[in-house]
């Protein structure tokens, strides 16, 4: 790490799951579902910067709230926040375009990915899956496992369907057989147009018990229903 490190050097490897990579979304700015999903930003940030302590936020860099596409600018928050490892999740909200465009491609990602593969990892963004195919998903999944070496990947229920929804069985079946680590996203959805309905942590026990070897992550704790999630949990060791 570099000398302007906010942390203390140490013998613990860090890792980033889940850094976003959001891209240059202004030729989307005129959908309604991206206007949506931007004023819910706004909503989160009022609250959560307000009832910060001021000593939380000492030492944060006017340049980490900026947008900047640059790879060698990852890397500098990375250090000065102590990461060693970051995994790059494209995203996708295809919901807030009507399903007509795709915020950021697994490509986009990839690209990032390979400027410094010894501190990014791939972390394709397979979202959605029914609503663009099953099939088509399920290409995507081979191609990045047994092409690019791909071991983690993300779903991200809001802009799709039901965790549990039936037509998904044969993709979580594949990414079992895969041994990847599939990160799903549980709890509310905090930008609309998102459903959280389509998240809560109490379906993930469907596909836990239909599909014990899929290791599943999920992310966000379930919030606000964390004790859903324990419970989940506790039943199923592949959580």
């Amino acid at each position: 790490m570099g000398d302007d490190s906010l942390f203390e050097q140490d013998d613990y490897f860090k890792i980033d799951p889940e850094m976003h990579l959001v891209g240059d979304i202004g030729p989307l700015d005129h959908f309604p579902g991206v206007q949506m999903w931007w004023r819910a930003i706004d909503n989160i940030k009022r609250p959560l910067l307000l009832g910060t302590p001021p000593d939380a936020l000492a030492g944060i860099e006017p340049a980490d709230l900026d947008k900047n596409p640059d790879p060698e600018a990852l890397l500098a928050a990375m250090d000065r926040y102590g990461v060693d490892v970051a995994c790059l999740l494209p995203e996708s909200m295809m919901d807030t375009t009507g399903y007509s465009s795709r915020w950021v491609s697994n490509g986009d990602m990839a690209a990032v990915v390979d400027t410094h593969p010894d501190r990014f990892m791939y972390q394709p963004n397979i979202s959605p899956i029914k609503q663009r195919g099953v099939d088509n998903a399920i290409w995507e999944l081979e191609y990045w496992v047994k092409e690019r070496g791909a071991r983690i990947f993300k779903f991200y229920p809001p802009e799709d369907t039901y965790i549990n929804d039936p037509d998904l069985w044969p993709f979580y079946r594949k990414a079992g057989e895969l041994g990847i680590v599939l990160d799903i996203h549980t709890g509310f959805s905090w930008v609309p147009p998102g459903k959280s309905k389509y998240a809560l942590p109490i379906l993930l026990d469907d596909v836990a018990r239909d599909f014990p070897e899929l290791k599943l992550v999920a992310f966000h704790m379930g919030y606000p229903y964390c004790d859903d999630l324990n419970m989940v949990a506790l039943g199923h060791p592949n959580v």
